[in-house]
């Protein structure tokens, strides 16, 4: 899986938490003015990985919300660092004017900056020196820009109240809002720089990902300590000055605390057409997507496409069948534009992803069908990406094509664009995929990525088809599916998948009987 999900979406959680410092509702910009100021350090599995540090400036009667952080994490032993800078620039009334997003990743940049506009949102990325512009609609709803949010929460706790609601937009999840709740859970003390003083304790919550977060915080809701588990990984963000907050790390190995070991096991999986499994959220006392402010638990819906079916027997218990030899017919999950036009990761209209589809291409049949060109771009990508390891980030399509290195992620957006650029729409899935030996473990479910492609292969109609570039065959039933996605925002599936790491409990069921046609 990608450092984006393993670190990017963590650091995410953590940063939402950490917004919650207070910025006075009455605030009057002036030229500089430097509202708040802090640094935190970044703490994984109780071990130092990192440092963030966080700003808010008023000038001409606008406020600049910003935030910067760098962790460094191991993956098998290879050490892999993550580096973000995020603004958020609004009117001191909440209108937003622009926001941006640079991310690092390994030696790969990009910078995402969305402007606001009456006509809708104006989206730029830039990476590798190339640029992608896009165009949003307006957001529908009431949802605040950070500082905006920050006072009508604190507008609500001063008066007394001990739960507060609403939408916010972070640059860090792209141009869709996130749904934040928080629950004040009693009075107690924290541990900073030394000294015992009095806190409040928060259980504070963003949909997505759907994670429960602890926070403590002192009167004037400035943050203290927060911690949360994100994947079967406990991490921490705890108040520091700038020279604690950058003082000497010790990376954690993150990669094996996302494997699943599942109830049961699979005979050659590589060759499986068929398999069913039994997959639980657990959750003690909590509702799928639920949180401790008591709103409504949002739906987790896992892909019912391609090879899979789905079929919940109980509140937090699904029944999926991979079954290749039935695949599911075209319902309402019909490919958009989305599914068919570049986007910043999938930007299948670069010049050199076009050229390697040209070239790919260019000895195969021009009566060939849809399929069968899929399946050639798939084995090009299978044997192209030639540095198969987990030193690199979520790279773009682009990138992947000019270094030829990375994991599943980077095979699944290879794929993915040359689908697109050859007028094959195509999106990425994120989920599971069994394997026999990995990382000193047996017969574990790795989080994996591939892709689906809209084909018909077969004269039975139109589908989505699942096309795994990392394997010699196209594909096995020794994958789940968790998400999809076209690519188009910042998470992605991401986002989604996310809330169901170190909840995900599965059996691998043998008995054939069981399918669920």
């Amino acid at each position: 899986m990608s450092n984006r999900t393993l670190i990017g979406l963590m650091l995410a959680v953590l940063m939402f938490g950490a917004s919650l410092a207070r910025a006075d509702a009455g605030v009057e910009a002036e030229a500089g003015k430097t509202l708040e100021d802090r640094w935190y350090v970044i703490l994984i599995d109780a071990k130092p990985a990192g440092w963030m540090r966080q700003w808010r400036v008023a000038k001409d009667r606008r406020i600049n919300s910003g935030e910067q952080g760098q962790v460094t994490i191991r993956r098998d032993g290879t050490a892999v660092e993550v580096a973000y800078e995020s603004h958020f620039l609004e009117t001191e009334d909440g209108k937003p004017i622009e926001m941006s997003l640079r991310d690092k990743q390994g030696g790969q940049e990009s910078l995402t900056t969305t402007r606001f506009t009456d006509a809708g949102l104006e989206v730029t990325s830039v990476q590798d020196g190339r640029e992608v512009k896009t165009t949003l609609p307006p957001i529908q709803g009431q949802w605040y820009p950070p500082a905006a949010f920050n006072r009508a929460m604190m507008k609500e706790i001063d008066g007394g109240a001990k739960t507060y609601t609403g939408r916010m937009l972070d640059p860090q999840f792209g141009a869709e809002p996130l749904n934040c709740s928080g629950n004040r859970l009693a009075d107690t003390t924290a541990e900073v720089f030394g000294k015992t003083v009095p806190a409040q304790q928060w259980m504070v919550m963003t949909t997505p990902p759907g994670i429960p977060t602890t926070i403590l915080v002192n009167d004037r809701q400035d943050l203290l300590r927060m911690t949360v588990e994100v994947m079967g990984v406990n991490l921490e963000i705890v108040a520091a000055d700038e020279a604690l907050a950058k003082a000497q790390i010790d990376p954690p190995e993150l990669l094996a605390k996302t494997l699943v070991e599942p109830t049961g096991r699979m005979d050659k999986p590589r060759e499986a057409r068929s398999q069913v499994y039994q997959l639980h959220l657990q959750g003690e006392g909590e509702k799928i997507g639920g949180n401790a402010a008591g709103n409504e638990p949002a739906k987790i819906a896992l892909p019912r496409a391609g090879a899979q079916r789905v079929v919940w027997v109980a509140e937090r218990t699904a029944t999926v069948v991979v079954d290749l030899d039935t695949p599911v017919a075209a319902g309402t999950d019909l490919p958009g534009d989305a599914e068919r036009k570049a986007s910043g990761a999938i930007n299948s209209d670069d010049p050199k992803v076009r050229e390697l589809v040209t070239t790919v291409l260019k000895d195969v049949a021009a009566k060939a069908s849809p399929a069968d060109r899929a399946e050639v771009l798939r084995r090009f990508v299978y044997r192209f990406i030639n540095k198969k390891d987990l030193s690199v980030g979520l790279a773009t399509a682009s990138e992947v094509a000019r270094t030829a290195q990375g994991d599943c992620t980077e095979h699944a957006m290879l794929l993915a664009a040359t689908l697109r650029a050859d007028g094959i729409p195509a999106r990425t899935v994120t989920g599971l995929i069994y394997v026999e030996s990995w990382m000193k473990k047996e017969n574990v479910m790795a989080y994996h990525m591939w892709t689906q492609a809209w084909l018909d292969p077969d004269g039975r109609g139109a589908r989505w088809i699942d096309l795994d570039a990392t394997q010699p065959a196209p594909f096995d039933a020794g994958h789940i599916a968790l998400a999809t996605s076209d690519q188009s925002d910042a998470g992605g599936a991401f986002l989604e998948v996310v809330g169901l790491m170190s909840r995900l409990k599965i059996e691998i069921v043998s008995d054939e009987a069981k399918k669920a046609k």
